[in-house]
């Protein structure tokens, strides 16, 4: 996911009364704990667990100005750090490691183990190594309270809030919603807020064959009842969140109700997952005309065409999709480009994935296996592609 501000244009709001009741048939934690990362710059972050117990699992992405030297190459550069946090006898075992790539998805590095007390803070100073800042890590009780109701803003109109269950602050919010529409729902974008100031945006999507919503279907989702919070010497005492918004909802067909930010991001990623596709499908025609031909090292030379690709924007493509969402400031605009790289990496990442086990001793390389394979890839991105189409 994405993290981006608050799109400027105020889009017509549809109120919602809701008749809801708290649900209270899930005991809170009534002392919890939580893992906080305190950045250079003196701000912190929380991660609630929900009790000893449990293995805590959590990631973030670096704030700005996190980062002091970037890395050579972007398959070294760090995007997203990662912990986890489980006890081991009056203490917590923190594992610290990175995610490398741009799009994530260039693997990660183990960076540092410790064991810490309640209270007790650790600074981080391998991130040093990496490049990126160092932060502290601490682990502190959170005071927990009942939460109330929240409101809900909804901008859409076919999508519904059925309902939301609430517990305690800061176990999260479940909400549950309905799509009155007649068209296959692709993604939303669901916000929480503190009076006007928006907390976090979640952007749930499906994909091309597996829709996140279809037609009268429903979907649940979880969101966090915390707002900011403040540290107390008894603890971390979150507030709560006071609204749910329902900002945008993007249909299979590239169609939108609501704010239009998300709307631009889900087309510039389908703008490059159709130029990429175009580029692949021949690719995967030549295998497959190599292969009848009796041609060695067939996938061999496919992984390495595809490693070739391109995932450059065409800049007249970005153009008219940029002018389409000519409300939009100019940040947010200049953004898309990224959106339609990362529409063309996906395609090509996927495929390289997907070649990937065929280079693998215990997989079967026949002539036969590999020939199926290659036809069956190219069927279904023909069908990817034919999706995409009119959007």
């Amino acid at each position: 996911m994405v993290h981006v501000g608050t799109v400027s244009v105020l889009i017509a709001l549809y109120a919602v009364t809701l008749p809801i009741q708290a649900v209270q048939h899930r005991e809170p934690q009534l002392n919890g704990f939580a893992i906080q990362i305190t950045y250079q710059s003196g701000l912190s972050t929380y991660f609630p667990m929900s009790g000893r117990e449990l293995k805590r699992d959590g990631s973030f992405t670096l704030p700005p100005g996190g980062i002091i030297k970037h890395a050579d190459k972007d398959s070294e550069q760090v995007s997203m750090v990662r912990f986890t946090a489980s006890p081991e006898g009056d203490a917590w075992r923190i594992n610290v490691s990175v995610v490398k790539g741009e799009f994530y998805d260039k693997g990660g590095q183990d960076v540092a183990t410790f064991l810490v007390r309640e209270n007790e803070k650790v600074t981080v100073t391998e991130m040093g190594l990496f490049g990126i800042k160092p932060f502290d890590v601490s682990v502190v009780r959170v005071i927990e309270s009942a939460a109330s109701q929240p409101s809900i803003r909804n901008r859409t109109e076919s999508i519904a809030v059925t309902n939301v269950e609430v517990t305690s602050v800061p176990s999260p919010y479940r909400i549950f919603l309905r799509n009155l529409s007649s068209k296959n729902v692709l993604a939303l974008e669901l916000n929480t807020y503190n009076g006007e100031q928006m907390l976090l945006l979640k952007w749930p999507q499906g994909t091309w064959d597996h829709p996140l919503i279809e037609p009268g279907g429903t979907y649940e989702d979880e969101m966090p009842s915390k707002g900011r919070g403040q540290t107390t010497p008894d603890g971390y005492i979150p507030e709560q969140s006071t609204s749910i918004e329902i900002s945008t909802v993007v249909f299979a067909d590239g169609t939108y109700e609501g704010k239009p930010h998300l709307a631009a991001v889900t087309k510039a990623q389908m703008m490059g997952i159709r130029r990429q596709l175009k580029r692949v499908l021949p690719l995967l025609q030549t295998a497959l005309v190599s292969m009848d031909s009796g041609a060695g090292n067939v996938l061999t030379e496919l992984k390495e065409a595809v490693s070739l690709l391109s995932e450059d924007a065409d800049p007249s493509q970005l153009n008219d999709l940029q002018g389409q969402f000519s409300t939009l400031d100019d940040g947010m605009r200049k953004n898309l480009v990224n959106f339609v790289r990362a529409g063309m990496h996906n395609v090509k990442a996927t495929l390289l994935k997907e070649i990937g086990p065929f280079g693998k001793a215990d997989q079967p390389t026949s002539g036969s296996s590999a020939r199926e394979w290659i036809v069956k890839t190219h069927e279904r991105y023909e069908r990817w592609l034919s999706a995409l189409k009119g959007q």
